[in-house]
């Protein structure tokens, strides 16, 4: 059977938000202490990550676009906090959850970046790196933050703010491309796509394997490509062979 990257993305932030799906209830860190607030006002632009990055993505029937090289931003809107309930889980990125740690969560932003969070209830701010992605088990809600980035802007015990968001550094985009082909449950299906298109190119596919929870899928692509390479023709042949194909910048 074949597994499409859009399908995989989908079914990958259907795992995190699973407690969600089910009633679970998050909470603040048992005998919280603020002292182990891991937090520094530096920024460090960093490489756009390799996850948590697709073109679009559909979760519980609504579709988000990344916002790529996206130079300035501004939003206002409500915020809330996730804490207990994700801790060590993986976030969109990949890294673990870390309710101690400022970080965040938003729709659409590119990961990682780095963002100033206003909160208007009380005027307090502070600086917040993005690595995940939601809030989605609310519509009303734009960002959601770890709890301890909610206990700097003072909004644990009420449990949302009304916030303003302000970009300060957004990713640094990769210079090379790759095509993904798609992600395939059967190795089969995988080869019989490779050397279809080795008619049509002229050369292979490579190879990637993945592991999402227990199981292993197999990842075609083409590439990678210097950016400024002209792919139209590849393009061309693809769309007529295989139009289910995705640019990734790495």
């Amino acid at each position: 059977m074949k597994h499409n990257l859009k399908t995989i993305w989908t079914f990958y932030l259907l795992l995190i938000l699973c407690p969600w799906a089910v009633g679970a209830k998050d909470g603040p860190p048992p005998k919280f202490n603020p002292h182990k607030i891991h937090y520094s006002t530096k920024i460090k632009p960093e490489p756009i990550s390799l996850y948590g990055n697709p073109i679009q993505y559909t979760v519980f029937k609504k579709t988000y676009h990344i916002r790529h090289n996206v130079k300035e931003f501004n939003q206002t809107g409500t915020a809330s906090w996730y804490g207990k309930l994700f801790h060590g889980r993986r976030t969109s990125s990949g890294e673990p959850f870390n309710m101690y740690a400022i970080s965040g969560a938003h729709k659409e932003l590119p990961i990682p970046c780095y963002i100033l969070v206003t909160n208007l209830d009380n005027k307090r701010q502070l600086i917040v790196r993005i690595n995940d992605r939601g809030p989605f088990h609310t519509n009303n809600r734009v960002l959601d933050l770890s709890y301890a980035a909610a206990y700097k802007l003072g909004y644990t015990k009420k449990g949302v703010a009304k916030i303003q968001i302000k970009l300060l550094s957004p990713p640094i985009e990769r210079n090379k491309i790759v095509i993904e082909l798609g992600i395939f449950k059967q190795e089969n299906v995988a080869d019989a796509l490779a050397n279809k298109l080795r008619k049509e190119l002229g050369y292979l596919p490579k190879y990637s394997v993945i592991n999402i929870g227990k199981q292993t899928f197999v990842k075609l692509f083409l590439g990678p490509y210097p950016k400024k390479m002209d792919l139209t023709a590849i393009k061309k042949t693809l769309t007529k062979t295989h139009p289910d194909y995705k640019i990734k910048h790495i």
